[in-house]
């Protein structure tokens, strides 16, 4: 679990000693090319990819069994990177001490083990999870260009605020030349799929 503060904000840090959390060095990629020494261990690591490095945006889908945002840039990339922001947007607003965050917190624990166990049989020690405490909207496309990739992947997020935080993260990769894919995931019916009778 690689944690990153935003901002020069320590507090997030310190949390994160709270939990006795330790970090994994750089190598914190999930790469769907193979063995770190280029060779491949199957053949549906040699298929073509539409895009050399993509990143996996971790939002309320903390798994990564059924991840439809996760299965898609596996699939069109040859390295990809997996992000969860804990967005200041949405924190700053809570009490200091919430039990939401820390179950949150706890779930990202987990997924980063399983993003780890995902990748070694692949021969790729080290894989995980990139954490940051930022503003959702801004360090997504920073990191995104920071990490060199040509694409975003990750699931709808249907609530008001997230429809248009969303927008705002794929004009700023638009703007860079990175494209932004986003997946019906945890619902059953998209709202385009609701229809009434009124």
């Amino acid at each position: 679990l690689v944690v990153q503060a935003g901002h020069g904000d320590q507090e997030m840090m310190r949390e994160v000693d709270r939990f006795e959390i330790q970090g994994h060095g750089r190598n914190f990629t999930l790469t769907a090319a193979g063995r770190a020494d280029g060779g491949c261990p199957a053949n549906i690591w040699r298929m073509s990819k539409q895009y050399e490095r993509g990143l996996v945006w971790f939002r309320r889908d903390l798994r990564t069994h059924d991840h439809a945002a996760l299965h898609q840039a596996l699939s069109s990339c040859r390295q990809v990177f997996c992000l969860f922001v804990f967005d200041r947007e949405i924190l700053d607003g809570l009490p200091r001490a919430d039990r939401r965050v820390e179950f949150i917190w706890h779930s990202l624990v987990e997924l980063d083990a399983a993003l780890e166990a995902l990748a070694l049989p692949h021969g790729v020690p080290g894989a995980g999870l990139m954490v940051l405490h930022d503003t959702a909207r801004i360090a997504v496309v920073q990191q995104a260009l920071a990490l060199g990739v040509q694409a975003v992947f990750t699931n709808h997020d249907d609530e008001p605020q997230a429809i248009a935080r969303d927008a705002d993260v794929a004009a700023g990769l638009s703007a860079q030349g990175v494209g932004f894919h986003s997946f019906k995931d945890h619902v059953v019916f998209e709202r385009s799929e609701l229809l009434t009778q009124a």
